[in-house]
């Protein structure tokens, strides 16, 4: 159970990084 909130943890962070990275992204081109 533990290994399984870890991993959970290590996506969630993940995806948010790279949601914040398409987001910067997306406001270099708009500009």
């Amino acid at each position: 159970m533990k290994v399984a909130s870890f991993v959970l943890s290590i996506v969630a962070l993940a995806a948010g990084t790279t949601g914040l990275v398409l987001s910067c992204v997306a406001l270099g081109k708009s500009k």
